[in-house]
């Protein structure tokens, strides 16, 4: 069955990491060429669409700030294919200004602190 992963990750084993293919892999002739398409599907998604998740009209129209419970995706420049980390608000620090600058977020693996400028919101809980 083709689906949206397999096109991202070149195999239809959804159960193999993304960047691990298997042996028949290999001797496919037009490998290669699906290969190079889900990479360049994946790099204008990252360029291209994610940036849309996060609205760039805080000039424009005030945007509400991020709050403890909200579910974000991490934007990170070095991972690997299909590995953007999701993670949960769990303490905002405010400015004088009363704007959210920086939040507290914790993964499945660690806590820290992260700019909210590196951070698209998915579910706002209200």
């Amino acid at each position: 069955m083709l689906t949206p992963a397999s096109l991202l990750t070149g195999t239809l084993d959804s159960c193999l990491p993304a960047d691990v293919f298997i042996e028949a892999d290999v001797f496919r002739r037009s490998w290669r060429s699906a290969q190079l398409l889900a990479d360049c599907l994946w790099k204008r998604w990252v360029e291209e669409y994610l940036p849309l998740l996060q609205h760039r009209q805080k000039w424009l129209k005030p945007s509400r700030n991020l709050r403890v419970g909200d579910d974000v995706f991490m934007r990170e420049t070095n991972t690997k294919l299909g590995d953007w980390p999701k993670a949960l608000v769990t303490d905002t620090f405010a400015d004088r200004d009363n704007i959210v600058r920086r939040v507290r977020v914790r993964t499945a693996n660690s806590s820290f602190m992260r700019g909210v400028r590196k951070l698209c919101l998915l579910e706002a809980r209200e």
